[in-house]
């Protein structure tokens, strides 16, 4: 299994610009309240071309950081997992509140996901800066930066409703509008696509491909449940973009290899606030849904899975895989607190090309990709046992678990979480995600707009 250790990069994250920053701000000082600390970094370190990959790191740490704050308020929402302990905010989104202001853990978030796209924006221009004056070190760090920048401006328009892009530093900024953040898709398909014109290593490359079918997976999905009233009458995605991008990665990466591009975090990576997987494993707010497992009598902790394979009859082991990576972590174990975020992975890639064959009525096709993934987890091959769409659904649900994908699947396949109360966003109509919070709105007059979904 090739998994990317984004939390060691990120450890370093701008160390070697620091370093540079301490070398001129060091010196004699006569009075002892006049102290500069040797660890700050000035913005002018950063021009600096040997502050290459701290740039780039600094940016990946902070898009982990982005993932790991909001998919515990992603998870409530959808029935991925379940509210338990005393938190209001949580139980609001439980219910299926999903486009509150003023909901905590979405605001809270929000400042995270913020952060992440200013500093992967901010790593490409300045490793764009590099290149033009012919002091880029390294082309394939500027495909990591387009990488990260992919990732982020998929994870925005998968998560919100609406949101505020362009705004730089202290210069504030619209917000982009519900109509037109299918365009946030857009731009992490062509970071990736440059990416791949600056990448050196085929393992670059296999990332940058299964990100660029990710993000147009992603706005093929944006265009099925928004704006988004009642589900769609086609729910499934049979894009050519998509399955033609799937199959290159999986040709570089391998159809049987159990990848995937993972940002994790750690205690001393420098992602600040534990996040999501402290309010699960450790605080107890949220725990694994009833629709996918079986709780103890405090209704806090999963116990076992609950969910089957629809083929085999026995407890999913993808299921089972990803409630040891989210749910199921011991509530002591410091590792519980920081769970990891999946940007892409050969499942999900087969799930894509499986979904399109699905879509174009090409049986074999469906059946060749969806066995391919089965394969991963040795469970007996599909053959017909059941109707293909209930495959393919079981299959996303589980494979998928936790890495964001959940609540537009319920919109576009028709299915209410157990937990949505019939007043909700969610429960009334399909295609309702977070809203423009609160923080933002007070602190910038530019945004106006107020959520569709709460009128």
């Amino acid at each position: 299994m090739r998994i990317h250790a984004f939390s060691q990069r990120a450890n370093r994250a701008f160390r070697g610009a620091a370093a540079i920053a301490a070398a001129a701000l060091l010196g004699a000082c006569n009075n002892v309240l006049d102290v500069d600390n040797p660890n700050n970094v000035v913005d002018e370190a950063l021009n600096n071309p040997t502050a290459t990959a701290s740039i780039v790191n600094g940016a990946g740490a902070s898009v982990i950081k982005a993932f790991n704050s909001v998919l515990a308020p992603y998870g409530a929402v959808t029935d991925e997992l379940t509210w338990s302990g005393s938190r209001d905010g949580f139980k609001q989104l439980d219910d299926g509140g999903v486009s509150d202001p003023f909901n905590e853990y979405v605001d809270a978030a929000t400042f995270n996901v913020s952060e992440a796209r200013y500093l992967a924006d901010e790593a490409i221009t300045r490793l764009l800066g590099f290149e033009k004056a012919s002091t880029l070190t390294s082309a394939n760090e500027l495909a990591r930066a387009y990488l990260y920048g992919s990732m982020i401006y998929v994870l925005i328009p998968d998560m919100f409703d609406d949101f505020v892009v362009k705004s730089y530093r202290t210069v504030a900024a619209a917000n982009e509008g519900e109509s037109k953040m299918s365009a946030l898709y857009d731009v992490a398909i062509d970071y990736a696509t440059k990416g791949l014109a600056k990448a050196t290593t085929a393992s670059m490359r296999g990332d940058l491909t299964a990100m660029r079918a990710r993000a147009r997976h992603g706005k093929a999905v944006w265009l099925k449940v928004n704006p988004g009233a009642t589900a769609p009458a086609n729910p499934l995605v049979g894009d050519a973009d998509v399955v033609a991008d799937a199959n290159a990665a999986l040709a570089i990466i391998g159809s049987n290899v159990d990848y995937r591009i993972e940002m994790s975090p750690s205690p001393n990576g420098g992602q600040g606030n534990p996040g999501s997987g402290f309010e699960i494993n450790q605080r107890l707010e949220l725990a694994g849904g009833d629709a996918f497992f079986v709780r103890n009598s405090a209704g806090t902790r999963v116990t076992d899975i609950r969910l089957n394979d629809p083929i085999d009859h026995v407890k999913d082991p993808a299921l089972s895989k990803n409630a040891d990576r989210y749910v199921r972590i011991t509530p002591l174990n410091i590792d519980g607190r920081y769970i990891p975020g999946t940007a892409v992975s050969t499942r999900e890639l087969l799930l894509y090309v499986a979904e399109a064959a699905l879509a174009n009525n090409n049986t074999a096709g469906f059946t060749t990709a969806i066995n391919l993934l089965r394969a991963l987890d040795g469970l007996t091959p599909y053959s017909g046992q059941i109707p293909a769409l209930d495959l393919l659904k079981h299959s996303r649900a589980v494979n998928l678990y936790m890495h964001g994908r959940r609540l537009s699947d319920l919109y576009r396949f028709g299915i209410k979480a157990d937990r949505w109360v019939t007043t909700s966003e969610a429960y009334r109509r399909a295609g309702c995600f977070f809203s423009i919070s609160v923080s933002e709105r007070q602190a910038n007059e530019l945004v106006k707009d107020q959520p569709t979904c709460r009128s």
